[in-house]
């Protein structure tokens, strides 16, 4: 009797072994495929980072999922609590972001966290404009009037001017930018001018550099 109760309960517990297995297994197959994707290529900081996550197959309503996203590096300015988020890089220097999403509403056993995708952020370099010399008036109001508006389209970048010549001809040349600057009520904290070396004729360069651009580059 003691070996026939024994064999029982050995029985039992291998079914309920089995069972849990099969389970188990049964709840794998019922997983969805999720991956994680942020940005293809390097961004040029000040750009916005966009991460999305993507679940396909398994037994899953997909209306029915719930995510909610962290970074370790910038801040999430739209996106949360759905598929796609984007990412500031407002502030940042070169660096990397890695992006985590927890994902509610998946079947039971199922990962429900990922943390894949990052993406290393190069900033840009300073770019050249424009360089005129020793022009008329009228065209160097237009072509400063180009510089504001570029200036204008990356509300993040500074302008940086570098007037070569003599001492005499930079003075001037200053002053007719300064002056044009405030007739053209631009905001002058976003424009440095700078002296550049001497020459004889007077020369200028007008760049402009995105946010992180190291001005150790203009000349």
């Amino acid at each position: 009797m003691k070996t026939y109760a024994l064999t029982s309960v050995l029985l039992i517990l291998f079914s309920f072994s089995v069972f849990a297995q099969e389970s188990s297994e049964k709840e794998k197959q019922n997983c969805p495929t999720v991956t994680l994707e942020g940005p293809a290529t390097a961004i040029d900081l000040g750009e916005p980072h966009i991460f999305t996550v993507n679940v396909s197959g398994g037994s899953v309503d997909k209306t029915k999922l719930g995510y909610k996203w962290s970074v370790d590096k910038g801040k999430i300015i739209s996106g949360q609590d759905t598929q796609t988020i984007t990412i500031s890089t407002k502030g940042l220097e070169d660096t990397t972001i890695n992006a985590t999403v927890k994902i509610s509403g998946l079947p039971d056993g199922c990962v429900n966290e990922f943390s894949e995708a990052s993406i290393t952020i190069c900033p840009a370099d300073p770019i050249l404009v424009d360089e005129f010399g020793n022009i008329q008036s009228g065209d160097m109001k237009a072509r400063l009037d180009n510089f504001f508006v570029g200036l204008q389209d990356d509300p993040t970048s500074t302008g940086y001017v570098v007037n070569y010549g003599t001492a005499r001809n930079i003075a001037r040349r200053e002053r007719f930018i300064r002056n044009y600057i405030k007739l053209r009520n631009f905001d002058a904290a976003r424009i440095v001018i700078k002296k550049g070396g001497r020459e004889k004729s007077i020369r200028t360069r007008l760049w402009i550099a995105p946010a992180g651009a190291n001005p150790e580059l203009i000349n």
